[in-house]
């Protein structure tokens, strides 16, 4: 099965994220916590799924299983 590639976007209008082509297209898949998809690190495509976790100061921040950053998700490269 071909895997829908572009790029992992937080879609406003049911508050999910999702793969999109870009920042402004429509997404093609949204993704729950617990399903996995692949980012791009370097050259490299990396299993993940989402997480939810609490920063230093005690609000609530997205990560990406398995993966070393903290922060705006939106604009990796992504598929599922």
């Amino acid at each position: 099965m071909e895997k829908k590639e572009g790029i992992l976007v937080f879609n406003e209008f049911d508050g999910k994220f999702a793969i999109a082509k870009d920042e402004q297209s429509f997404p093609f898949t949204n993704i729950e916590f617990g399903d996995n998809f692949e980012v791009k690190i370097g050259d490299e495509w990396v299993s993940t799924s989402l997480q939810i976790s609490n920063d230093e100061k005690g609000n609530l921040v997205f990560k990406l299983k398995g993966i070393d950053y903290e922060g705006d998700l939106t604009g990796f490269d992504a598929r599922i």
